[in-house]
């Protein structure tokens, strides 16, 4: 009823009609399905380096045990925090770039790795 009484400008609410003619041209020029396959790739690349960094990370602390209770705190705290927040500080940081892309993706999955490494290495019996 709002598209049609044009309440607001189409740039800013499209009909259905007019989204699913984008999303069909999209598809039709690659446009879309090389977006997707883009963000696989960032995604299995920087998922690849958060477990090889978390992994790491779990085992040295689970080696010193001191180091391991203050940082696992500090990896909680990091963890909690919005994975949003991390955005804008990463285009500050480095800019809208893949890199920029990776970093938030590393930042985001590697401190749940790291705390889940520590914790599962922890709890093993020492039998």
């Amino acid at each position: 009823m709002i598209v049609l009484l044009k309440v607001f400008p189409t740039v800013s609410l499209p009909s259905q009609v007019m989204v699913e003619q984008s999303f069909i041209q999209l598809f039709e020029n690659f446009t879309l399905i090389s977006a997707i396959e883009m963000t696989f790739y960032r995604l299995v690349i920087g998922f690849s380096i958060s477990i090889i960094i978390g992994l790491e990370m779990g085992l040295v602390m689970t080696k010193f045990p001191g180091f391991g209770k203050t940082k696992s705190s500090f990896d909680v705290g990091l963890q909690t925090f919005p994975s949003v927040a991390w955005i804008p500080f990463a285009i500050l940081l480095i800019g809208l770039s893949d890199f920029g892309i990776l970093f938030v993706v590393i930042l985001i999955s590697t401190f749940s790795i790291m705390t889940y490494i520590y914790g599962g290495l922890r709890n093993i019996p020492s039998l």
